[in-house]
Order: C-alpha cells, then sequence, then structure tokens
C-alpha cells in the first residue's frame, strides 16, 4: 500500500511528491549487513590471535601437518584455508614447494606427531625435483678439542665459547647464543616477511625457527611482536576482515555469516571481492564507520575502484579548477561576493535575494513540485567543434569543475554538520543549565552519571515511544532536574535526541550525495534516459535534504526559553517526521542507485578510473 505524505517544512515546502511503499521504509536508514547475510563481528588483538591459532590448529588436523608448518603455507596462500586444502590435495609437493618445505615434513609428521623428528632418526629424504628444498642434515664440525673442553667456536661470530653457550634447531646447525641474537634481530628489521619465516641461518637450510627459540633469545616482546606481523599480514590478506580506523581504537571488524557461532574458525569465510563490496561498510563498536574493502569513509552504492579514482583525479586536477571553485560566489543580483558559512544551500543575500549556491539560480525555482536541476551538467557554449584539442580540454575541465563542486559543496555540507550537531547540543545544555539554575558545566556532566542511563549527546540513542508532556514553566528545584542538560522549563526531562537525529541523517545523506558525482563523473550511461532519471534521483536527494539541514540550522534553543512549552514539542514533532521522510527517501534512492545504475545499467570508463 503506497502511503503519501503530506508533511509540511516550517517555511511552508511541501513533501507530497515524496512516496513510500509501506511505512517501516521511513525508519530504514542504510541498508546494513545484516540484510545480505552477513554481520559484523568485533575482535580485539587478543581475539584475533587466538582465532588464527584455531584456523591454524583446525587446518593442520586436516592436512595431517604440524601446525608450524601449516601457518608458512596459509601465509602463502594468504590465509585461504579453502584453496590450501584443495591444493593439498591436489597436489602436496607444489604446495611444499610454494611455502619452502623439504618434503622429509610428511615423513617426519608420520613418525612424530604432533612435531618433527629429530634430523638423525628422520627416513632416507625421497628424490625432490628442486634439490634446494633438502634440508641439511650434516652438523657443523666440533673439533675432538673442542669438545674435550666444551668449548665451540661460532662460525658467525668467529669467537670461540663454552658449548653451554651455543644453541642448534634439529637440523644441528650450531651457533653461540649472541649470534643467535644478532640474527633473529636482523630479521625483524628486515620485516614481517622475514621474521614469520625466520629459517636456520646455514645457507641453503630449510629448518623454521619456532616460537620457543624467538622466546629463548629475544623474550616474550619478541613473541608479541611476531603475533603483531601476523595479525597485521592476515587482516591485510583477509577481505572481510579490517582495522578499525579510529586511532583510538585496536579493533579488527570481522564480515560473517549470519548463522556463525562465535566458536566456529569458518566465521574467516573465503568471500569474493563481490560478495564484501555489497556489505563493505561497517560501524565499529567504537562508533567508528568505515568500508572493510578500502578502509574509506563508507560510500554505499559507490565502489572502492571509483572513489580511489576521484580520489586520484582530484590530486591531479584539484588545483587547476580553484578559479572555478572558489570560496565565495557573487550575488547573481548585486553582484556582492558571499561566503558560504553553513551547510545549507539556500543563500540569502544581504539586498534579500535568494538563490542556490550550486547554480546561482532562483530559489523559488527550487521549492515546490519543480525539478531540482542543478546538479544536471549541462555544456555551456554549445557544442566543442569537432577536431579542436583546445576545445576539448577546456570542455574537459569544465566537466570536472562542475562534478568537483558539487563534490566540494556536499564535503563541506557533511562536515559543518557533523560540528553544528556537537555546537548545538552544547548550546541546549547551557541554556537548559541556566533555566534550571545550574553550571553549564554541571548540566554537562551529569548525565555520565545518570542512573537512568541516558546516553551522551554524540550517541544515537533510540527515540521515545512518546513525547515528553508540557508542565509548569519556572520554580522548578534542582531535584525535579537531576538531569539539567533533559530540562527546558518542563516538569518532566526533555530529550534532545530529535536534533542528533536530524544532524546524523544530514551526515549520511551529505556522504551519499558527494560520492555520488564521483561517480556521475566516471559513469557512461548507455542511455540518456538513465542519466536522466539518475540526476532526477540525485536532485530530489538534494532538495529533501536542503529542507531538513536549513531547519536544523535555524534551531536556537533561547528562543523557546520563554515561549509555550508546546512550541518546542511541535518543533520536534516536525524535526521527526521531517527527518524520518529524508531517511526513508534516502534509503529507497540507495537501493535504486545500487539495483539500476551501479551494478547492472551503467558501466564505469575504464580509462578514467584506471
Amino acid at each position: 500500500m503506497e502511503v503519501e505524505s503530506d508533511g509540511v517544512c516550517a517555511e511552508g515546502c511541501e513533501l507530497d511528491e515524496f512516496i513510500y511503499d509501506d511505512d517501516e521504509l521511513m525508519e530504514s536508514a542504510i541498508a546494513s549487513p545484516q540484510s545480505k547475510g552477513l554481520i559484523p563481528r568485533y575482535h580485539s588483538p587478543e581475539s584475533l590471535d587466538r582465532r588464527i591459532d584455531e584456523l591454524i590448529r583446525e587446518t593442520a588436523a586436516l592436512m595431517g601437518l604440524n601446525e608450524a608448518f601449516v601457518g608458512i603455507l596459509l601465509r602463502k596462500f594468504d590465509w585461504r584455508s579453502d584453496a590450501l586444502i584443495q591444493e593439498w590435495f591436489n597436489d602436496s609437493a607444489a604446495v611444499l614447494r610454494k611455502g619452502r618445505l623439504p618434503p622429509v615434513v610428511l615423513e617426519q609428521d608420520r613418525e612424530d606427531a604432533p612435531g618433527a623428528a629429530e634430523c638423525e632418526s628422520a627416513p632416507a629424504e625421497p628424490e625432490a625435483s628442486d634439490s634446494s628444498l633438502k634440508t641439511p642434515c650434516t652438523s657443523v664440525d666440533v673439533s675432538k678439542k673442542e669438545e674435550a673442553g666444551d668449548m665451540f667456536e661460532c662460525p658467525v661470530t668467529a669467537c670461540v665459547v663454552p658449548l653451554t653457550e651455543t644453541f642448534a634447531l634439529k637440523c644441528s646447525h650450531r651457533y653461540s647464543n649472541a649470534a643467535w641474537i644478532g640474527y633473529l634481530d636482523a630479521l625483524v628489521t628486515e620485516g614481517p616477511q622475514r621474521a614469520l619465516d625466520a629459517r636456520c641461518p646455514f645457507p641453503g637450510c630449510l629448518e623454521l625457527v619456532t616460537m620457543d627459540v624467538w622466546n629463548r633469545f629475544r623474550g616474550p616482546s619478541a613473541v608479541a611482536r611476531l603475533r603483531m606481523f601476523a595479525r597485521e599480514q592476515f587482516v591485510g590478506k583477509h577481505l572481510a576482515v579490517a582495522w578499525c580506523p579510529s586511532p583510538m581504537c585496536q579493533q579488527a571488524v570481522e564480515l560473517v555469516p549470519a548463522g556463525v557461532s562465535c566458536s566456529d574458525s569458518d566465521s574467516f569465510c573465503n568471500f569474493s571481492a563481490a560478495e564484501v563490496a555489497l556489505v563493505a561498510d561497517v560501524t565499529c563498536s567504537c562508533g567508528a564507520r568505515f568500508c572493510v574493502m578500502c578502509g574509506e569513509e563508507p560510500h554505499r552504492p559507490i565502489s572502492c575502484r571509483v572513489i580511489a579514482a576521484w580520489r586520484r583525479k582530484n590530486v591531479r586536477e584539484a588545483d587547476s579548477v580553484t578559479w572555478i571553485s572558489c570560496n565565495t560566489q557573487p550575488c547573481p543580483k548585486c553582484r556582492r561576493p558571499i561566503q558560504k558559512d553553513k551547510g545549507c544551500m539556500h543563500m540569502r543575500c544581504y539586498c534579500q535575494h535568494e538563490f542556490c549556491w550550486l547554480c546561482l539560480g532562483d530559489w523559488k525555482q527550487h521549492s515546490t513540485r519543480s525539478f531540482y536541476r542543478c546538479n544536471v551538467y549541462e555544456q555551456r557554449g554549445g557544442e566543442a567543434k569537432e577536431g579542436s584539442g583546445s576545445g576539448d580540454a577546456q570542455h574537459s575541465l569544465e566537466r570536472y569543475a562542475h562534478f568537483f563542486e558539487r563534490y566540494r559543496a556536499h564535503n563541506h555540507g557533511q562536515q559543518v554538520a557533523a560540528r553544528m550537531q556537537l555546537s548545538q547540543l552544547k548550546r541546549c545544555r547551557e541554556v537548559a543549565a541556566a533555566a534550571a539554575g545550574l553550571s553549564p558545566t554541571c548540566a554537562a556532566v551529569q548525565p555520565a552519571a545518570d542512573s537512568k542511563g541516558d546516553k551522551a549527546p554524540h550517541s544515537c540513542a533510540s527515540e521515545s515511544s512518546s513525547p515528553s508532556r508540557p508542565g509548569e514553566r519556572g520554580g522548578m528545584t534542582k531535584s525535579r532536574n537531576r538531569d539539567a542538560r533533559y530540562s527546558l522549563g518542563f516538569g518532566e526531562d526533555f530529550d534532545w535526541d530529535f536534533l542528533e537525529k536530524g544532524w546524523l541523517q544530514v551526515v549520511e545523506c551529505r556522504r551519499m550525495l558527494k560520492w555520488s558525482y564521483a561517480f556521475a563523473f566516471f559513469a557512461e550511461f548507455p542511455e540518456s534516459r538513465q542519466k536522466h532519471l539518475f540526476e532526477f534521483h540525485q536532485g530530489q536527494l538534494e532538495r529533501s535534504l536542503d529542507l531538513l539541514q536549513e531547519k536544523l540550522e535555524t534551531f536556537e534553543p533561547k528562543a523557546y526559553v520563554d515561549r509555550d512549552p508546546a512550541d518546542l514539542i511541535t518543533f520536534k514533532m516536525q524535526l521527526l517526521d521531517l527527518t524520518a521522510i529524508v531517511r526513508g527517501f534516502f534509503a529507497k534512492i540507495c537501493d535504486v542507485f545500487e539495483d539500476e545504475f551501479v551494478a547492472h545499467a551503467v558501466h564505469v570508463n575504464e580509462r578514467e578510473t584506471g
């Protein structure tokens, strides 16, 4: 059943052209990973270590190999256990060659599972196509004299030391403790690849340096560093796992099938890039939102490839269009320069002329039912002459400037919305504190200690099921207003979350819109109808978003101190309705972009994205 909204904004702008299939759509924001069958799971460094150990242990059990060898092989196969196991049963010798492991490890595991057998008791090595894979079993010569005196000449340091100050791996290649310390330190300096694949120092020997050896000579700190190397490599190779980009967070976020339990090591599924890209935007438990695939801010439904290409394009050409996209615009009527200091595109000059910041057109043409066209690129000055190099270059520059200016305008609007969210909530606390007779400091710190569990102003709390009822104005005691941040002349606590929800929705929409211009720059629409439809949806979202942001920016809490409390309730309900309309329209447009344009209908220019 289609429901038509007849909401009207404070300025009288009708919203009756926005139609939704059902009421639930108005409560949905960006499609979550759960809707695609995947959910995010969060891992601390310790949890990630346990998961890696579990993956190695289960893979080793399937392959019948020592866990140390399996760890080497998993790293060679980019931690894709399914690919390793399949290749192992197809051609185990090729797998061992890829991991630089000698074929003798198979016999060693059969003789002395789970650890490798001593070199002296190992059976004869089978013939191998690559002689470099054979582990030498001859010991470094120790003279009779040195044996008699328990002394040993280290072949690395050339120093004679007691045998008690030496060490040898199972291959019997012996070196002094000082040589081992220097060798292991050098491996760490060379980087994770060398440290995680440490072998015996003897030339051509492939004996592994185990964690026990690292712990013996370099202590727990070296083992912890190797663990860190393994975590970094694991996360870097897995498409479905990524570090949270927040500098204060050390968690990794993993995408797993919704039905996978926490104890199932198969949660590290080997997803394809296309599968992960469908749900790449995730939210960490710390609140940070990012793309698992590329680490950028969320950009659904635009692909990571387009985002990277747009970044490169801006680095090369953004300076060339600074004369086009400057920080001021002349008023179309009086020509006075105007600086844009807010996120809304609705500008009002000193001469009272109202115009759009993006296209400089009369703002009246952007309201009520008219087509929002300032997002549409139209070549000026007619078509460039065929074969005219300068004309082509000018057209290319103008086209890029068109999309870059709109990208930058929405990026600026996103940043302004994030700042104004904090500043506006701060003003609300201060005004509420003054109305309650408390200091702003007291009002600011009170919510953290409130037993009711009210969330801080920067968190996204759920809306109340019913609005606060107006009560008596003035004469309130501190005991009646234990949370001064939520009281403004009311007998009951007042919830300011409706402001935060509105600003968060503005931030999300501005983010999606700015990336839509990056996509539009590279997109090659097979039909003009698709291009016009894309621009129509884009423009409608811009128009509805401007209504929401303008309404938020005009709110001033001081204006409601001496007014009827019902006025604030009315404003709250109007803002909640407008936020829900924009949220629903945003979710619907995001799905349309993903299904109709990004995924199927539109081919992205290969030359541009490079």
